[in-house]
């Protein structure tokens, strides 16, 4: 990751970070760069951050919102620089958990479900 486009020095992400895996309603707040993202990808990665923690929306719910189609919204989600920073864990399938970090099985799933259940969300 590169700290540059975060905006933020190492030692305040460790501690921004740390906080949210001890309180999941402390989540990171650092600015970042989407400047090397097309327009879609930055849109749905803007959206993201507006999803409140312990809430989810689907990638359909997603797509309708702006415009876009649920599989494009998974495209973008699976290309997120800034996984927890901008929560892309709190976007699932219409029916299960959905991916996560590009990955639909295996361990990257499951930490987005441990994501989701640190935030209270119960998700199949």
């Amino acid at each position: 990751m590169n700290v540059a486009k975060l905006g933020g020095d190492v030692a305040a992400l460790e501690q921004a970070l740390a906080n949210y895996f001890l309180d999941a309603t402390q989540l990171p707040v650092f600015p970042v760069s989407l400047s090397d993202l097309s327009m879609h990808q930055a849109k749905v990665l803007m959206h993201l951050s507006t999803i409140p923690c312990g809430q989810v929306q689907t990638y359909g719910q997603v797509a309708s919102l702006l415009g876009s189609s649920a599989r494009a919204v998974g495209r973008a989600c699976a290309t997120n620089p800034f996984p927890i920073l901008i929560p892309c864990h709190r976007v699932v399938a219409k029916s299960g958990v959905g991916g996560f970090i590009g990955q639909s099985v295996g361990h990257s799933v499951d930490i987005k479900r441990w994501l989701l259940a640190h935030e209270g969300v119960i998700c199949g």
